[in-house]
């Protein structure tokens, strides 16, 4: 009874903090019971393995078993309860104000095993997360966290306790949990570094704009951190090291020489416990100097010497800083004195021109690149080492060309009578004339072009082709690229079928009937073909009395029946005219003659 009433004490004692260095007033057997606060024994006790040992008896055989010839030292009760729990903590649960520099203490009732950092011991920062650190047990029933850095300050902190936790007859603890709040932090954040320091001259164009501060801080962006010249943002993004305690404003180029820059630093931005920057808004001006380093040019592509270049490739050419004057004029590519026609652009922010030759290269043939002074930075200078220029042949070319296009397409029927055809190529071809382009049957006397860029070659016909008839496009032998590569297979031929309907379209009714009279100014006009037309509105179908009048057109019976309802009655007691042109169309392309007739409206 005297045991229990010790132990029992001793706990209730260590909960609540109690300092227990001699505080008994029970009788204190030799061995056996529980250590309190932070291993703390009645005087002349010694904590070991979580229980309080006589000191007179430490290192002997009398404490080997529980009730080793102790009198009221009984043996502890095997273990009931299913699992260890935790019955004392430090810092304890929604405590404040507690030391930066603190380790995390958890007791539990019994010995226990796996206890591990960042797994079943972890510690949360409410703003970053795990906190890093070590776990240790100075005895079976006592694990210490030790962070690897002093806590942040006015941060709450959550301890996590939870499996693989375990006593040794393999109980798992229950998940466990409590909170602290670290001391509180009234110190502001202050700059303690700055790239360039307020006031600087002759910076130069490509230093970086950096902020050090005295802790981490929040609500470093834009409307923060402003980066200014003559008023106006610089183009840029702000970004923050929470390592180095570090803003950086990342702007893109050069900064402009002989100017005036602005920084300015906002309340806005704050610490981990809401205080905002001292001396906030913090404002300081520097000044760039004079640039006198020339552009480089630092890639280029192709490079000097290639002599496997696509025929088909660009001309890149990159430099170490922004320039400007990156023209056809300063960029060009020649194949011996000749200019070859090409396209220059340049990217502003990449520092890079490309040339873009057209039509395609040559096959196996020397070109040249040359870069011309006028390529200037934007302080003036010239680039460096220019004029230069650098020779690549493109490689040889052995595949001929392929037809990748036709029209009228292979088997196509009621092709119209009118129809052109065309071929079009992969690449850029030579050789195109009536003799290795035909049409059969009459095909004498076509027209046959070729258009480079768009690799395409038409025949036009001399005369109509004559309907429901089939018709054969050879492409023969005498076609090649620019390599001299003929076409392949030759001679390729397809064929297509001319409409059978040459008949043009007609109108059968209309209404108002032709010369009618006393018609309502309110009437639509409606005209009936004989088959489906196409093409039919202000510009074929006209309606006029002394002027033009407008109105709305709408189609019905697939296209046979055409209704133009006027934007406003009709002029009274007016004669109208109606003109149908040869715009309008049956649907194989056949025109309509033209027409007219005339009606009159009531007084």
């Amino acid at each position: 009874m005297h045991r229990r009433l010790a132990i029992l004490a001793l706990s209730i004692g260590w909960v609540f903090g109690w300092a227990l260095g001699g505080c008994y007033d029970v009788p204190k057997p030799a061995c056996g019971f529980v250590c309190g606060a932070n291993l703390a024994c009645p005087e002349d006790y010694r904590c070991l393995s979580g229980r309080c040992v006589l000191e007179s008896v430490v290192g002997t055989a009398q404490c080997d078993s529980p009730d080793a010839g102790v009198p009221g030292d009984a043996p502890l009760p095997p273990d009931m309860s299913f699992g260890p729990a935790v019955i004392g903590r430090m810092p304890n649960d929604f405590e404040d104000s507690v030391p930066i520099g603190t380790t995390v203490t958890a007791r539990f009732s019994e010995p226990v095993t796996n206890v591990i950092a960042g797994s079943s011991f972890v510690v949360f920062d409410e703003r970053f997360g795990a906190v890093q650190g070590t776990v240790s047990m100075p005895d079976p029933v006592t694990a210490v966290f030790t962070p690897s850095a002093p806590l942040r300050k006015g941060i709450i902190h959550t301890v996590n306790l939870s499996s693989p936790i375990q006593d040794l007859d393999g109980f798992q603890l229950p998940f466990t949990q409590w909170q602290f709040r670290t001391e509180p932090d009234f110190e502001p954040p202050a700059v303690v570094a700055q790239t360039p320091m307020p006031g600087a001259t002759d910076v130069a164009l490509d230093t970086p704009l950096t902020v050090q501060f005295s802790e981490e801080v929040f609500n470093v962006d834009p409307s923060s951190f402003s980066f200014l010249k003559d008023g106006i943002s610089v183009p840029g993004f702000v970004g923050f090291d929470f390592m180095t305690k570090t803003a950086i404003y990342s702007y893109s180029g050069l900064l402009e020489p002989n100017t005036t820059y602005t920084v300015q630093l906002g309340a806005q931005i704050q610490d981990p416990s809401g205080n905002p920057l001292a001396g906030a808004p913090i404002v300081w001006t520097f000044t760039t100097g004079t640039d006198m380093t020339p552009p480089e040019l630092t890639g280029r592509f192709p490079v000097m010497g290639d002599s496997n270049v696509s025929p088909f490739a660009n001309m890149n050419v990159f430099f170490s800083e922004e320039v400007t004057n990156v023209t056809n004029a300063t960029f060009t590519l020649r194949q011996g004195t000749t200019v070859i026609p090409a396209t220059v652009t340049y990217f502003a922010g990449q520092a890079q021109a490309i040339l873009d030759p057209m039509p395609q290269l040559a096959s196996g043939t020397v070109y040249t690149i040359t870069l011309e002074p006028g390529i200037t930075d934007l302080a003036g200078n010239p680039l460096a080492g220019a004029p230069t220029s650098w020779s690549f042949t493109t490689q040889v070319d052995q595949v001929g060309p392929s037809v990748i296009g036709r029209s009228p397409l292979p088997g196509t029927s009621n092709v119209s009578i009118n129809s052109v055809v065309t071929a079009t190529f992969n690449e850029e071809v030579t050789g195109i004339s009536s003799t290795s382009f035909r049409l059969d049957p009459g095909g004498t006397g076509a027209a046959v072009s070729y258009s480079p860029g768009a690799r395409t070659a038409t025949l036009v016909p001399a005369m109509q082709l004559t309907p429901a008839t089939t018709y054969t496009v050879t492409l023969d032998a005498g076609i090649t690229d620019l390599a001299g590569n003929a076409l392949s297979p030759v001679p390729q031929s397809w064929t297509f079928t001319t409409v059978s309907d040459v008949t043009p379209p007609t109108a059968t009714m209309t209404t108002p009937m032709p010369s009618a009279t006393n018609v309502a100014t309110s009437t639509a006009i409606v005209l009936l073909f004989d088959e489906a037309v196409n093409n039919v509105g202000p510009a074929t179908f006209r309606v006029t009395a002394g002027g033009g009048i407008g109105g709305t057109y709408t189609s019905a019976m697939a296209g046979r029946e055409y209704t133009f309802t006027p934007s406003a009655p009709l002029p009274a007691g007016a004669t109208v005219t109606i003109t149908l042109t040869s715009g309008i169309t049956d649907v194989f392309g056949n025109p309509l003659a033209p027409v007219s007739f005339t009606f009159s409206t009531a007084p």
